[in-house]
């Protein structure tokens, strides 16, 4: 009894598995052959500045092809680019966090985790908007936004951290499954007060 239930359970696990090893079996065939190997015992061990370097090729290959979709359907559907951005656009692109936060949360390393998720988003901030701010200021090239609810947004990422950090330190560092529930909870709020606010024109002057 005992073994059919433990079967039973993990059986959503299995056809999880399953589905994700046939959608992502395109992308582990590139990458084997584009990306060394350079675990312990492979014999690519000195490699590791190509594997370093071939993994941010494909980050950034796969990120241009995911914003570059997600800007055509927003087009076809009439979506404003803000909105794609802070829905379709910032999830697709964070999939590589997402997927490499579980990774290392399943083996133990949950600070790994946190950290990755945490240091990703500084470093998209403070380098991946700076950079490309910079290499257009270099060239006289001024950078538009449209959205002119960025002070809003701001504001509501400072909430989203406090609440981030209180939960974190209520829990002693130690991250329980409603904490998810809260999380996903705000993340939701969050992008629906700002797809409310652009559909009705909140962050428009006039």
């Amino acid at each position: 009894g005992a073994e059919g239930e433990g079967g039973e359970e993990d059986e959503p696990e299995v056809w999880f598995d399953k589905v994700y090893g046939v959608i992502a079996w395109p992308y582990v065939f590139l990458f084997r052959f584009t990306i060394p190997d350079c675990s312990e015992g492979t014999g690519w061990e000195k490699w590791y500045l190509v594997t370093f370097i071939m993994s941010l090729i494909w980050i950034g290959v796969l990120t241009y092809v995911v914003v570059f979709l997600m800007t055509r359907i927003g087009c076809a559907l009439h979506l404003s680019t803000a909105i794609m951005g802070l829905t379709l656009v910032a999830a697709g692109t964070s999939v590589p966090d997402c997927i490499g936060s579980v990774l290392v949360a399943r083996v133990g390393e949950g600070d790994m985790a946190v950290s990755n998720a945490v240091g990703s988003n500084i470093f998209d901030i403070l380098v991946g908007l700076a950079v490309p701010w910079l290499l257009s200021a270099l060239l006289l090239h001024e950078v538009k936004v449209e959205s002119k609810g960025l002070y809003i947004s701001t504001l509501l990422l400072l909430m989203g951290l406090i609440v981030y950090a209180g939960t974190v330190l209520v829990q002693r560092f130690t991250l329980h499954r409603w904490t998810a529930y809260l999380l996903c909870s705000a993340y939701a709020l969050y992008v629906a007060y700002e797809i409310t606010a652009e559909v009705l024109g909140w962050h428009h002057d006039g």
